[in-house]
């Protein structure tokens, strides 16, 4: 894959962007006396983001084999990438990501990728990092028209990241609106907002991605006017970043399988969310939310667990993003996909950690090992500089974390499944 056509690297170089951003969110959170961010909350975020970005690895390289091809074959013009073409691009991709939007929150297999973005009960800068890990893989027919117009994949990398990167800074509660002419035409954090919400009057609203005109016009735009809740209708009562991309999967699986007829057994799947077969209820509205007893999923968890799990986080966001950068690097797929699954392995096993689940007690020492052999097996490999002090390194921060978390587990008892 060429290097312009990365369109994992062009988000990735946006990070420390977005941790910037995220640091200053914080502190006006200090200075204002508000509680929006919440560790555990946040780290499953950002958990779901690090699953995307390394899904995102090899699923972008799919699409960007697809795109090409289909623009090689079937591309009625060839559009020189220019700044004015640049704008008519960034139109015509946002059209098509108000569709891509608007179908993953109407067709039960799309919402169920779709659904991870929407489980944080907060509203933060870190939930636009919460991103599903499969929903460009199902939603990719939706962009085809556009190689098919004659933009090259190139292009559309380009301008699909700049719509991308936009959204996450309307992701606030610290903007509440801007002059009516900017909201009357672009997508804001008040608009956005709306769309996460599960008041009522709030669901499936505001699907649009920079542009707000596209709900104005197919009649799916509403207004911020009473207070946000913010989540999905059923709370997601989980900090495990994998589970939440799976779960509402099982559910689909799992109604299928209660369906009597063949038809409804596939018909669940392509139904809005909500819907079953008549013998099972029928079609099923979103909740109402009680908002008198509405209370946010959390979990209690020992001030000296937070600090450990705090501190193995960051590491891994350091691991992370020392394999985004050099994954090229590696001679085989097969070292490709090994530290991926390790990463994720981490995320959900720091997942368990916060959610006091009393598998994550055992699985610590597994991810403490495993990330440690893999830690030390990439340096023998590919013969890092200093190779021989990492591995020493390594050893002794693997020693140090297996006590330390030994003595931390030891002061207090991890309940649970």
């Amino acid at each position: 894959m060429s290097e312009p056509l990365n369109a994992t690297q062009y988000i990735g170089l946006a990070i420390p962007a977005f941790f910037f951003f995220m640091i200053i969110e914080l502190i006006l959170e200090k200075v204002k006396k508000k509680n929006n961010y919440r560790l555990a909350d946040s780290m499953t975020n950002i958990s779901t983001g690090i699953g995307s970005q390394i899904v995102n690895l090899f699923a972008k390289a799919l699409l960007v084999v697809i795109f090409t091809f289909v623009y090689e074959h079937f591309a009625l013009f060839h559009v020189p990438m220019k700044w004015y073409t640049g704008i008519l691009l960034l139109l015509l991709f946002d059209f098509c990501f108000y569709w891509a939007h608007r179908l993953g929150h109407e067709v039960n297999f799309l919402w169920a990728a779709h659904i991870v973005h929407h489980q944080s009960e907060e509203f933060n800068l870190s939930v636009a990092l919460r991103q599903p890990w499969i929903s460009d893989l199902l939603t990719f027919f939706v962009f085809l028209p556009i190689p098919i117009l004659g933009f090259s994949p190139e292009f559309f990398v380009i301008i699909a990241s700049i719509d991308i990167l936009y959204q996450f800074i309307i992701h606030t509660k610290y903007v509440y609106k801007f002059h009516p002419a900017i909201e009357f035409i672009f997508n804001t954090p008040s608009h956005h907002r709306v769309h996460h919400a599960v008041n009522k009057q709030y669901i499936d609203k505001n699907y649009a991605g920079v542009l707000i005109i596209w709900d104005r016009l197919f009649g799916t735009f509403t207004e911020e006017q009473e207070e946000p809740l913010f989540g999905i209708t059923t709370q997601f009562k989980s900090w495990n970043p994998v589970w939440a991309n799976v779960h509402y999967w099982v559910d689909l699986f799992n109604l299928s399988e209660k369906s009597k007829r063949r038809i409804d057994k596939i018909r669940v799947f392509f139904s809005p969310p909500g819907w079953q077969p008549k013998e099972l209820g029928g079609y099923q509205p979103p909740k109402e939310i009680d908002k008198t007893n509405y209370t946010k999923f959390d979990t209690k968890v020992d001030d000296s667990l937070k600090i450990y799990v705090l501190s193995h986080y960051i590491i891994l966001l350091i691991i992370t993003g020392i394999f985004i950068n050099f994954y090229k690097d590696f001679n085989s797929l097969l070292e490709c996909i090994f530290p991926s699954i390790v990463i994720v392995f981490n995320t959900a096993v720091l997942g368990a950690l916060t959610e006091n689940k009393q598998w994550g007690k055992f699985m610590e020492y597994i991810r403490l090992l495993v990330t440690g052999v893999a830690g030390i097996f990439y340096c023998v490999a590919y013969d890092f500089r200093l190779n021989h002090f990492l591995i020493v390194a390594i050893a002794i921060a693997l020693l140090i974390s297996i006590v330390w978390y030994r003595y931390t587990s030891q002061k207090f008892e991890l309940q649970g499944v």
